[in-house]
């Protein structure tokens, strides 16, 4: 199980989220750039009343989405997951879109937070590329992280979602690019295409493998890691296996 998302299942993401963002480093590497959404009720003072409830609904939300699945969970089931009424959900979200959004948007940033915090503890970029990729395939996702994958069709179908899904999906690139530059400049990578498009194939691959996991179709996260593991070794001309070994022993991922 992995250091950081072992046991992910029982604890809130909210507050891990937040220690991760103490952790993380800045710039390419650093916080991402996801604003908070527009799904929920904001005052005029620019902050949702009373954050706590929404946080605490957006937690519940995460477990009730991951034991019955986004499609089958009412607004009532929330509700009674979160100890809320249902005015309580529509106060703070614009209704059951805007909580599957709130609870992909923290899957998103607890994903991105906790691996640049970890790839921050790296100064060899091979060490930082493969950290990246085993806890882009995490072998016990959270539940947010499943969430996050689960709500694909909702974005593609909300016309306001697809802005926070291209900034998920540049936040990630521009991770990967600069590891991949890193290592470029430390003499280890040597690309044989050009490395913005190692760094998209390399989110394909992991996105692919995510939804894979969601739906419960793929194998287990070591095998896909090692298909990510392979075309990144094949697509910078490095041998990367001896880390990946190193990093499984310590349980990354």
């Amino acid at each position: 199980m992995s250091a950081a998302f072992g046991g992910a299942r029982s604890f809130s993401g909210s507050r891990i989220v937040g220690e991760a963002l103490n952790t993380a480093t800045t710039g390419a590497l650093g916080s991402p750039r996801l604003a908070p959404s527009k799904g929920g009720h904001v005052s005029k003072a620019g902050r949702p009343p009373e954050p706590w409830k929404r946080t605490m609904i957006i937690d519940a939300a995460a477990s009730v989405f991951t034991e019955r699945g986004v499609n089958s969970t009412s607004l009532q089931d929330l509700a009674d997951a979160a100890g809320v009424s249902r005015a309580a959900i529509h106060y703070h979200f614009s209704g059951m879109d805007g909580v599957i959004l709130g609870v992909a948007e923290q899957g998103y940033r607890l994903m991105y937070t906790l691996r640049a915090a970890a790839i921050a503890q790296e100064t060899d970029a091979r060490a930082q590329l493969v950290t990246m990729m085993r806890m882009g395939i995490p072998a016990d996702p959270p539940s947010e992280y499943l969430v996050m994958y689960e709500s694909i069709a909702t974005f593609r179908a909300n016309i306001d979602f697809l802005p926070v899904m291209a900034r998920m999906s540049k936040d990630q690139f521009d991770l990967y690019l600069a590891i991949v530059n890193r290592g470029v400049a430390q003499g280890y990578f040597r690309p044989r295409e050009a490395v913005e498009v190692i760094g998209w194939n390399l989110l394909a691959i992991e996105d692919a493998a995510g939804i894979y996991i969601t739906i419960r179709t793929s194998p287990e996260a070591e095998v896909m890691r090692g298909r990510i593991l392979s075309y990144a070794s094949s697509s910078l001309d490095c041998d990367l296996d001896e880390e990946n070994s190193r990093q499984r022993e310590r349980g990354v991922g």
